[in-house]
């Protein structure tokens, strides 16, 4: 896959309106998540392409530097820290243990993602058979597209596309982060860009 014409920067619509590297997040759009309209800001990548195979994505890796810190992570860290050691006596022994593997298994969850709005937790209470009751799960797995996407369906093997990415306004804190997106297609790199985002 051959990448040309490569624009990075703010969305506006379905194509880069302002080329640049440097994004103020200030919450001028709005980003529909889990049912709810929230403020963001919205910017990506454009560029044409060909030789792509359509039966393979586009795949992409974010990493993200700087900021106060994942807030959710952090909770769930000071958590397992606070919980109690496991003691000897018969009635003390392990009682915390489930609680401790649960909290572990939340941040599994949010250390896979680049920031909170990326992460997909859902839970459900199990029934008598010991499977999941569906009507009864609560959570955003379906909340909506992630932050920055990463496997991005390739419709035909030359065109025109754009990956669009978004962040957060509320509660984003005064800090700038470093986002570093580094895609590829079959294995082989396609392209890489930076984005510096402050708020």
């Amino acid at each position: 896959m051959h990448v040309s014409g490569f624009r990075a920067g703010r969305l506006c619509g379905d194509r880069v309106c302002a080329e640049t590297a440097e994004i103020r997040v200030a919450g001028e759009d709005t980003c529909e998540l889990d049912g709810a309209a929230e403020r963001c800001t919205r910017y990506g990548m454009e560029f044409d392409y060909r030789n792509a195979d359509p039966a393979a994505p586009l795949e992409c890796k974010v990493s993200t530097t700087g900021g106060r810190g994942d807030f959710v992570g952090d909770l769930i860290a000071k958590g397992l820290s606070a919980m109690p050691e496991e003691t000897d006596t018969a009635s003390g022994a392990g009682e915390n243990e489930g609680m401790r593997q649960l909290l572990g298994m939340f941040k599994k969850v949010v250390e896979s993602a680049n920031s909170p709005e990326d992460v997909r937790l859902s839970m459900a209470p199990l029934g008598p058979d010991g499977k999941p009751v569906e009507s009864q799960r609560v959570g955003n797995l379906d909340a909506g597209p992630q932050a920055a996407p990463r496997r991005i369906a390739i419709p035909a093997p030359s065109g025109r596309m754009v990956v669009p990415m978004y962040r957060l306004a509320d509660g984003a804190g005064p800090d700038a982060l470093t986002q570093e997106v580094r895609c590829s297609h079959k294995g082989a790199p396609v392209l890489e860009t930076t984005f510096r985002l402050s708020f």
